[in-house]
């Protein structure tokens, strides 16, 4: 287990911003045990690692699937990468195998632009093809900021859906306010005698866009809608630490508006499960 000084340490925290409130406890169950926060600013997916997750001028998609079974195809930008770990352990159980696809910064749109993300995404188009035409029924689950006004992902789900996938849609996670303050506030948050919140942004970040097409789309596609599961309560602010059956867990990673691979897995897995059955 980690001590608070190695939390500390791990998390580097700053000065809690104004945006955060820190307040007393309620009671000392609201207080969470430091040592037992399971994750940090390097919890990363998995297939960072690996390479799976491509950055910078990457344009070629690796060829890489984790299991047996249906292909679970999973791309878009970072947003959707965050989902990797979930998707791991939720497709570990139901003979399924997982083939991350995504890109930082990566834009997946059909029809393919001639641009970076665009040879990006007709690559990626390719492999799903691939595996529809071998009758392997591939599920594409995307997530990401970038997929375009609803007209655009409608766009996307009805070519995805022609070459033979089954489409399932995710929103991008919500934002914080100030993610640099965000390691004090878990800190505070670790403390038996006070709790920190933070507060989300404005920004979209491509929520409504994605939520629409979901719903207009014929036949209308599944999409799970990451607001009101990383953000719980009724705002507007939230916890940066949610406890789950095994205890606390750290929602985002780091100085970083995206999620860690260990709240992905513990929180959003079962979720997940629910689109690729």
């Amino acid at each position: 287990m980690l001590s608070m000084s190695a939390i500390r340490l791990l998390l580097a925290p700053a000065f809690v911003a104004a945006s955060l409130i820190v307040a007393p406890s309620a009671a000392s169950a609201d207080g969470v045990d430091p040592s037992t926060v399971r994750a940090t600013q390097l919890d990363e997916p998995f297939h960072y690692a690996t390479g799976d997750h491509l950055t910078g001028t990457r344009e070629v998609p690796t060829t890489r699937r984790y299991g047996y079974g249906r292909p679970v195809f999973l791309v878009g930008d970072s947003m959707a990468g965050q989902l990797a770990d979930g998707l791991r352990r939720s497709t570990a159980g139901q003979h399924r195998a997982l083939l991350p696809r995504t890109k930082s910064g990566g834009i997946f749109r059909l029809p393919a632009a001639d641009s970076p993300s665009g040879r990006w995404s007709a690559r990626v188009r390719s492999q799903i093809r691939a595996e529809a035409r071998d009758g392997r029924r591939p599920i594409v689950v995307l997530a990401g900021r970038g997929l375009g006004t609803s007209t655009q992902i409608r766009s996307t789900v009805w070519r995805l859906r022609a070459d033979g996938a089954t489409v399932h849609l995710v929103t991008a996670s919500p934002l914080p306010v100030d993610v640099a303050s965000l390691p004090s506030c878990v800190v505070a948050s670790s403390s038996p005698t006070t709790r920190c919140h933070f507060r989300l942004t404005d920004a979209d970040a491509g929520r409504t866009a994605t939520l629409a097409a979901a719903r207009q789309a014929s036949p209308r596609v599944t999409v799970l809608d990451l607001k009101p599961v990383a953000a719980r309560g009724s705002g507007p602010t939230y916890s940066p630490i949610h406890t789950v059956t095994d205890g606390p867990v750290q929602v985002y990673r780091g100085v970083s508006n995206h999620l860690t691979a260990t709240w992905s897995r513990e929180v959003l897995a079962g979720r997940l499960a629910a689109l690729t059955r």
